[in-house]
């Protein structure tokens, strides 16, 4: 299952201003935050606090200005909005201060009276929904004080679902992003001290043997014992007991997945590594049974950054990293952007889950300012179709899919450290997820091996290593874009960064993007670039591949020293129906060598081939890119177009596109529409056009965002072949 920790349902819109009774929150609570003035309450006449606490009876708990108000019961919420409205001249009746401009009617008042006990004298339905319709009055009234600066609703936060250890083998997302590389410089480990990252959750499972003597200190901020499962409210112990509610399931141990992929014990035979293996985690419980709320989230990131907080106490240690892998569509809250800023302002790198439904709503915490957003891609390098994208996206990482595109009979998912229930045990395993929640945890534990090189990495640092590019493999259109933020995450280059600010020097070493070649059905045609980064780094002096179905050659861009693009061929004709592995080994003057795995999957001629219908080729002049030829194909009875230019062509250079127009707009490569171009679509290359030439192979791939320009081809009158 893929998985992000989600806060209640989208809201309408506007609703950062207000709320709407379908979002997921607590009734009869609210979040409220007083203006510092103490002069403007006094000459109202009326403090807040008083009226709402000794006067109506209403527990409190201050933390700086943010108070949590819990009310016994609906008629008492609506005594305190008929207290507050009399508070104020001009507002003398309760109708004035309800979100409808005409007075409550009697049945409205019926209906929540009776909504307080359902059947069997339990909260029904109507009494859930009449509660927070008197929450949402609450709010509405308390917003029209001089003295509140916010009043928010307590929203309901929920899990949604993406060396020599024993399976590091299967953790296909550490080469992903040159983890190894970065290896050799960290393994997270400080002479200043070990980093702290602290995972905000549901927990960690502390017995579990490939995170012994990784946790350090942790709170359990879940005050409902009822969501808590351990018997009582809020303690220091940050257990995950599990989040079941059924003794059938399993529970997620989803903390415990996150907090393994930071920090797994690496290199202890066991298991599985970690990003950071020499870092500290320190788990924040904050999610129970059916999820949480948004007051323990406050809290619970107050005490990881070493702020004030609920529990009276504070860590030895801050951490210098929050993990959020949670969130909620469209839910803006400025008592968490409040604490969210607080925590930055101590220096605080945070991080966050982008969401799971593949939308451009925000999605929080990770649209919060000051929050690092982290989008997922799969092992193809490309936005996994669960991941949200959109303006507020930093950074991308490996959250994995359901796809199996290495052949090893397992889906191409994050594995970590995982729980399972066992009669009246938990045994502890290793398991399998997908999702933004996994995505992120890569990039918390790549902000620790930085903060390992250069001890006073602040949040700004971490910022600009990826908007200037420095950390990540720039993916999609060239800088940010709204699938992959700055690009992917790159340990090896992230961890450069931190050399440089700490005075040192970038040891000399040459990496290959991407790092796995997959070649799936119809795919004949792909690239790969070689690069060097640091200083004295090696010539690459041969590229070879093992199997005679792999072709690779060099593309007009590489320099002397092997550096630059080279173009991969596969011939699947000779084949069985199957998933065939090779490799390509890159030799390098110092008597290193890099291997890509290649990967191609054979299938029958029209098994799982999708027939797009016509396509349009388009011939362009590589200077000025003008449309000089074009001519419309369709699929052959193989699968495959097949396409020729019979006019009269000028030597020169060109470049060839090709798509489909399922809009009829005139243009191709538009959104949902087949694209591709030679050699590859993102990355279209000149043709020197010198004599008749064949064999002009590529892809054609469709998708919602290609990373080449739209093609707008010719109107069917004046196509030319």
């Amino acid at each position: 299952n893929k998985y992000v920790l989600r806060v209640g349902n989208d809201l309408a819109a506007g609703g950062a201003a207000g709320s709407s009774s379908s979002v997921d929150f607590i009734p009869n609570q609210v979040l409220i935050g007083y203006r510092n003035d103490g002069g403007v309450a006094q000459a109202m006449g009326v403090d807040t606090r008083q009226l709402l606490s000794a006067q109506q009876g209403v527990r409190s708990n201050s933390v700086a200005s943010l108070q949590l108000m819990t009310l016994a019961s609906s008629k008492r919420c609506r005594q305190v909005i008929e207290q507050l409205s009399r508070s104020y001249p001009g507002y003398n009746m309760l109708s004035n201060t309800v979100m409808e401009p005409s007075p409550v009617s009697a049945k409205t008042d019926s209906f929540i009276e009776k909504g307080e006990k359902g059947e069997k004298g339990e909260k029904g339905e109507k009494g859930e929904k009449g509660e927070k319709y008197i929450t949402l009055k609450l709010l509405k009234s308390l917003r029209k004080r001089s003295d509140v600066a916010y009043a928010e609703p307590n929203h309901i936060i929920k899990p949604s679902s993406v060396p020599n250890d024993n399976y590091y083998s299967l953790q296909w997302h550490f080469p992903f992003i040159h983890l190894p590389e970065a290896w050799d410089i960290t393994r997270g480990d400080s002479g200043a001290g070990r980093t702290v990252v602290a995972v905000v959750d549901s927990g960690v499972l502390l017995g579990h043997p490939d995170l012994d003597g990784q946790i350090t200190g942790g709170y359990d901020f879940i005050q409902d014992p009822s969501v808590a499962g351990d018997g009582d409210g809020i303690d220091s112990n940050p257990d995950d007991v599990g989040d079941r509610d059924d003794p059938s399931m399993q529970s997620s141990f989803h903390g415990t997945h996150v907090a393994g992929t930071i920090a797994a014990l690496s290199n202890n035979a066991r298991g599985v590594a970690g990003v950071a293996g020499g870092t500290s985690i320190m788990p924040i419980r904050v999610l129970g049974i059916g999820g949480g709320n948004e007051y323990d989230l406050i809290q619970g990131i107050r005490y990881a950054a070493g702020l004030a907080n609920a529990s009276g106490r504070l860590p030895v240690q801050r951490a210098d990293i929050i993990n959020l892998s949670l969130g909620c569509s469209s839910c803006f809250s400025q008592a968490m952007q409040n604490v969210l800023h607080e925590a930055r302002a101590a220096g605080v790198i945070l991080v966050a889950a982008a969401g799971n439904n593949s939308s451009s709503l925000p999605f929080y915490p990770a649209a919060y300012d000051g929050v690092v957003a982290v989008s997922a891609v799969n092992s193809a390098s490309a936005r996994a179709s669960y991941s949200n994208f959109g303006s507020y996206i930093d950074v991308a990482a490996p959250g994995g899919d359901e796809a199996d595109r290495d052949g090893d009979g397992r889906a191409d998912q994050v594995l970590s450290t995982m729980g399972k229930h066992s009669s009246a045990t938990i045994d502890f395993l290793y398991g399998w997820s997908s999702g933004t929640s996994m995505a992120t945890p890569h990039v918390a534990g790549v902000a620790a091996l930085m903060k390992a090189v250069y001890p006073e990495l602040t949040p700004s640092d971490f910022d600009q290593a990826l908007v200037s590019g420095a950390a990540v493999l720039d993916l999609g259109p060239s800088g940010r874009d709204d699938e992959y933020g700055y690009g992917i995450i790159d340990a090896l280059k992230a961890v450069q960064v931190a050399q440089i600010l700490d005075g040192g020097e970038q040891p000399g070493v040459v990496t290959a993007n991407p790092s796995v070649l997959d070649f799936t059905p119809g795919v004949t045609v792909k690239t790969f670039e070689l690069s060097a980064y640091g200083k004295d780094a090696p010539a690459v002096t041969l590229v070879s591949a093992d199997q005679a179905w792999i072709d690779v050659e060099a593309g007009k861009n590489v320099n002397p020293d092997g550096f630059g693009v080279y173009i991969v061929q596969v011939d699947p004709s000779t084949l069985d129906t199957a998933v065939h592995q090779g490799k390509i080994t890159v030799q390098l003057s110092d008597n290193t060598s890099l291997v890509l795995p290649v990967y191609l999957q054979v299938v029958n001629p029209l098994s799982g081939v999708g027939n797009p219908g016509l396509l349009y080729v388009l011939l362009r002049e590589a200077s000025t890119q003008k449309v000089l030829r074009q001519t419309q194909i369709t699929m052959a009875g193989d699968g495959s177009y097949r396409y020729y230019f019979n006019s009269n062509v000028a030597a020169g250079s060109y470049r060839i596109y090709a798509g489909s127009d399922i809009d009829n707009d005139n243009i191709i490569c538009g959104a949902g529409e087949t694209c591709g171009a030679w050699p590859t679509r993102d990355r279209a290359e000149d043709i020197q056009v010198d004599r008749d030439l064949t064999g002009l192979d590529f892809e054609l791939i469709t998708d919602a965002d290609f990373g080449i320009e739209q093609e707008r081809r010719e109107t069917p009158a004046a196509a030319a072949d």
